[in-house]
């Protein structure tokens, strides 16, 4: 059977590609309302501010420090002497504070049912960035111990050449004259250089030792590493961007799973002496509506149609109230609450009425749509009763026939065994 480059045969990839037809996504991809809060958050505004909300109260970070990182996390880890492997996690979104001092890593995880491996899960994640980290310190310091012995070596080459120059024996005027007048040699040439580029008439040049060292440049080379840096790949000077990750949970159901890596471990005995690696977690359905007024407008729309997304009178309440924030949301404000609450009558009418624009405008299109579905419950309900009324009127009336047809029954079996009686007593 012919196979593709990526090992799946024909049929295989038909297959694949009719489930992503159905289900609207491919298998490892998001789907909607995953993209939907992906994109949102994509936004500096919203990132910053639901950090700043949640964790960074006391240092928080302003949207233009922020700048995006790839949500793919991948890192290669040496396991054996040449053997490597490549772990790859992705994020819903991540960014990297670089503005401040000391820059930090911050991801974000989107979460509509509860996971019990979620402590794991963003671990791994965290794990992955500071191993792609020391990746990139490591390959870093390798390149610069390279260049050092290779300037090194370079170094020590130009001194064997300049040794070589000085070993060659000098002649010059006065070793004539000197051999002229009969007087004794001296050594002149220990320490001299000839230099014949330099034409001087029949005499030439000597010049001192000395002046062969390397004159001093600006350019700093890297320190040398000590035996424990060299073996490690890491300075004691290095250090790790921290990572953190807030999970956003906006299901309906309260978060009755584990907050940390300490949770998993059940009654284990040992579970006290093990680290521990907790998470972030914001609980959108335990949110008090102070806490919702707090953020910007998108937020605001997003966190409350959540939070009282299944309580229709609490809904138009805060949609009442919140006027402003209606006429003010963004569109991925919109598709957070379509997507997420499933409410799409609601985005539906947003759209028409934002058209319209105006704030009264935005607000009557809102009442009356609550107000006609109150309507259309109370006609519903009359309808309902009506029918519930029928249906009973129905059930008792069988009840009735039923009754009286049982009532026959017994009327007739008794006057059969009257008869039976007097037959057997002779009276008839």
């Amino acid at each position: 059977m012919k196979k593709n480059v990526k090992g799946h045969n024909t049929k295989e990839k038909k297959s694949l590609l009719s489930n992503a037809g159905a289900n609207g996504k491919i298998s490892g991809r998001g789907n909607r309302k995953d993209t939907a809060l992906a994109v949102f958050f994509r936004n500096n505004i919203h990132f910053a501010e639901v950090f700043n909300h949640t964790i960074l109260q006391k240092d928080p970070i302003r949207p233009e420090e922020l700048f995006p990182e790839d949500i793919r996390e991948s890192a290669i880890l040496q396991v054996t002497e040449r053997g490597r492997i490549t772990l790859t996690q992705y994020r819903d979104a991540v960014k990297c504070v670089k503005g401040a001092a000391f820059p930090v890593i911050l991801g974000i995880e989107n979460q509509s049912a509860v996971n019990y491996q979620m402590p794991f899960r963003v671990m791994a994640r965290d794990f992955i960035n500071y191993a792609r980290q020391i990746r990139v310190i490591s390959d870093q310091h390798t390149k610069e111990i390279k260049e050092n012995k290779r300037e090194s070596n370079a170094k020590n080459s130009n001194l064997k050449t300049a040794e070589r120059i000085i070993s060659v024996p000098a002649t010059s005027k006065r070793d004539m004259e000197s051999s002229q007048t009969g007087m004794p040699d001296e050594d002149i040439s220990e320490g001299l250089v000839l230099e014949p580029d330099i034409d001087l008439g029949s005499e030439e040049v000597l010049r001192p030792e000395k002046d062969l060292e390397p004159e001093e440049t600006d350019v700093k080379t890297a320190p040398e590493p000590d035996g424990a840096e060299y073996i490690s790949q890491f300075y004691r000077t290095d250090c790790l961007f921290p990572c953190i990750t807030l999970v956003i949970y906006w299901g309906d159901e309260p978060w009755e799973g584990p907050r940390g890596l300490a949770d998993m471990f059940g009654e284990s005995r040992w579970a006290s002496y093990a680290q521990d690696y907790g998470m972030y977690v914001l609980e959108v359905q335990k949110m008090t509506e102070e806490e919702i007024l707090s953020y910007n407008d998108d937020l605001k729309l997003a966190f409350g149609c959540v939070r009282y997304s299944h309580q229709k009178e609490e809904l138009e309440r805060f949609l009442t109230e919140q006027e402003k924030a209606l006429v003010n949301a963004s569109s991925l404000a919109r598709d957070v609450v379509a997507e997420v609450t499933g409410l799409k009558k609601i985005t539906k009418k947003f759209q028409v009425l934002s058209n319209d624009g105006g704030e009264g405008t935005m607000l009557r299109g809102f009442q009356e749509m609550f107000a006609k579905e109150r309507a259309e419950g109370r006609v519903e309900g009359r309808t309902e009763g009506r029918v519930e009324g029928r249906a009973e009127e129905r059930k008792n009336t069988e009840r009735e026939r039923l009754r009286a047809e049982k009532a026959e029954k017994e009327l007739a079996e008794m006057k059969t065994r009257y008869e039976l009686v007097l037959r057997e007593a002779g009276m008839r």
